[in-house]
């Protein structure tokens, strides 16, 4: 029965692989994407958890990557500054995202998810059009190359897995 659970994550995960492949190559063809924000799996526990020891409790814990995000992460200012995550870093989110490192951003109150390569950040509880209504959930910001590791070690940000 395991195994099953395993298959449907791995599709699910696979779904939202391609989805992001198709948005990616739609953005570079039309210099924008159509289609709707693309489901990337939950927030980890311990984020759930620190956000509501924050008083900032989670009301939904699916992530999602909405368009304009998408679009901001591959513009060409990113492209020629050498900071652009690559389409295959930002399609394998949703199968690495378990196993990298996430901080908390006390001055923005925003949770960064990094494999010390790149850096997806994260917002809670941001209100989005889904086709079954308005709902708050985490989305990205931005996401970026990592100039470096130290920066995770100024004051404003705080560990958390």
């Amino acid at each position: 029965m395991e195994k099953q659970s395993d298959k449907r994550c791995e599709s699910v995960e696979q779904k939202d692989y391609e989805a992001i492949g198709l948005a990616y190559d739609e953005f570079k063809e039309k210099g924008y994407i159509t289609s709707h924000p693309i489901l990337v799996g939950i927030v980890d526990d311990t984020v759930v958890l620190h956000a509501q020891e924050f008083g900032k409790p989670i009301k939904n814990k699916a992530i999602y990557f909405k368009n304009d995000e998408l679009e901001h992460i591959w513009r060409d200012s990113k492209l020629t500054s050498g900071i652009a995550v690559s389409k295959e870093d930002v399609q394998s989110f949703p199968f690495t995202k378990s196993h990298m490192s996430i901080y908390y951003d006390s001055e923005t109150k925003r949770y960064t998810y990094t494999d010390m390569k790149n850096k997806f950040v994260l917002e809670t509880n941001v209100r989005i059009k889904l086709d079954n209504g308005k709902k708050e959930v985490v989305t990205l910001v931005t996401a970026s190359k990592l100039r470096g590791v130290d920066e995770f070690e100024m004051r404003k940000y705080t560990k958390i897995k």
